[in-house]
């Protein structure tokens, strides 16, 4: 797909690590279209000292990601742009007054990067925001609409009914609905769906390979610094320290295995105490995307340690793909889409399979086609595709 007039509802900045809205935008850029990415708006609503805690704690990030890693998706054809609402949703006061200032925000977004209104609009989440305005644009520019999900919003605990009601709404409108997870798309497939299409999660496979240069880099001995304490086999995970990790059964796999050193790269957002006194784990915190190959690197085994639940039932984990492209063993716990890598991976029932699988010194070995088959430019082809289905291109 090429010469397309995009507006993106992200769940995250640009600045951020590259995730999967970021590789496709960055993609569709690259290919001489234009994206406005509107950075996020919500769907819940906050108490008020929460509201301005998340405003402030917000503002903070941005300011602490630019000056940290100067790193922008930004492009000729790709900006950022941030649009003002009130935060207050499923009112229908409030939704009225957020619908009129949504399209006059987003009317001169359109006019200042555009030549004219936007083909196709994208997002990343349901919201009564988003819903009203892209109802509208199709009514009266004949824009197509993708929601690209990758979150299981209906296995997660405490979520209010009318953010599922957002996405009921939001799947009705659609022209598109794609998902990286089995789980979601038999979901929307079970709730009378047909306009859907799996696309499970890439991964760019020069980010995860080391050549010789990077061996010999300065940045490659500082991170060796980092592990020379620690022991014979180094077990790793990347990625965020957030609800969905199983802190329990790190524990246990690192006080059953005592002479191996456990290594968790990657931002903190819950309580870690379960792990304070346990002298064969590490945090080592947030590291920039750049830099996560050069960690995986000093990986003997790799781990996806989640809970197993009715939300994580939903998820299809990048690092998995990350792992895979830097042909390290790896040991997961039994997800639905992990499956989809039965003959490459070491699939854990029970802690202590979880065990015993990072103990052994089997491995399986992972496949050039393995690898190439599963990277971005291989999901980039299905999607053009699906697109040129709904713009009747093919």
């Amino acid at each position: 797909m090429n010469n397309k007039n995009i507006i993106c509802f992200a769940t995250l900045h640009t600045f951020s690590n590259k995730e999967r809205q970021h590789h496709i935008m960055e993609y569709f850029s690259e290919n001489n279209n234009k994206i406005i990415w509107i950075n996020p708006v919500g769907n819940i609503n906050h108490k008020f000292s929460d509201m301005i805690r998340k405003v402030v704690s917000r503002f903070k990030g941005r300011k602490e990601f630019k000056e940290e890693k100067n790193v922008q998706l930004e492009n000729e054809n790709l900006k950022s742009e941030d649009i003002f609402i009130i935060p207050i949703h499923k009112y229908r006061f409030f939704r009225v007054i957020n619908s009129i200032l949504v399209k006059h925000q987003i009317r001169k977004l359109e006019k200042k990067y555009f030549d004219k209104s936007a083909d196709l609009l994208w997002t990343y989440y349901p919201s009564d925001v988003i819903n009203d305005f892209m109802i509208y644009h199709k009514k009266y520019s004949n824009s197509k609409i993708v929601y690209d999900n990758v979150q299981r919003l209906r296995g997660v605990s405490g979520l209010p009914y009318y953010v599922l009601e957002f996405e009921k709404e939001l799947s009705n409108v659609s022209d598109y609905i794609f998902c990286d997870s089995i789980t979601i798309m038999n979901d929307f497939m079970n709730d009378g769906i047909n306009k859907i299409a799996r696309i499970p999660q890439g991964v760019n496979l020069a980010d995860f390979e080391l050549t010789n240069k990077e061996k010999d880099s300065k940045r490659y001995k500082e991170i060796s610094n980092e592990f020379k304490e620690f022991k014979s086999k180094i077990v790793g995970y990347i990625g965020g320290i957030h609800h969905s990790i199983d802190l329990e059964l790190i524990k246990y796999l690192a006080l059953e295995n005592p002479n191996f050193s456990f290594a968790l790269v990657g931002k903190v957002d819950i309580d870690v105490n379960v792990l304070k006194d346990i002298g064969n784990v590490k945090l080592f915190g947030y590291r920039n995307y750049e830099d996560l190959k050069y960690y995986i690197n000093f990986f003997d085994v790799c781990i996806i340690p989640y809970k197993v639940n009715e939300f994580t039932r939903g998820v299809y984990p990048t690092k998995m793909l990350e792992y895979v492209a830097s042909r390290k063993k790896i040991v997961s716990v039994d997800l639905p889409d992990i499956h989809d890598f039965d003959d490459y991976i070491y699939i854990c029932k029970s802690y202590d399979e979880f065990s015993k699988a990072i103990a052994s010194e089997s491995n399986k070995e992972i496949s050039d086609t393995v690898v190439s088959k599963n990277s971005w430019e291989q999901r980039f082809k299905t999607i053009d595709e699906k697109l040129g289905e709904i713009f009747n291109e093919n």
